[in-house]
């Protein structure tokens, strides 16, 4: 339905042909709204699959470096709080 429209070899007809096949497809699709809901749901569920996946692998390698990681996150905004406090009391004379 798509392939072609790129090419700018194409007469303009047969280019307003295959937009208009396609704005009937997307209209015909858009007023249904049921073919896609399944696929839609599907993506939502393994993106929340790769939250949850995404949130165990930090507690796992917390629990393997012995609660060295999350100590080193809070480590490290210390850090940054400190570095910015001492650039905004530079810079605010």
């Amino acid at each position: 339905m798509i392939v072609g429209l790129n090419n700018s070899i194409i007469s303009m007809d047969e280019r307003k042909d295959k937009v208009e096949q396609l704005a009937e497809y997307l209209r015909i699709r858009i007023r249904s709204g049921v073919e896609h809901r399944s696929w839609a749901f599907k993506f939502f569920l393994c993106e929340c699959l790769n939250l949850v996946n995404v949130v165990g692998q930090i507690f796992l390698t917390d629990a393997f470096l012995g609660g060295e990681f999350t100590q080193y996150g809070i480590e490290v905004g210390e850090i940054m709080v400190a570095i910015m406090t001492m650039v905004t009391l530079a810079f605010s004379h």
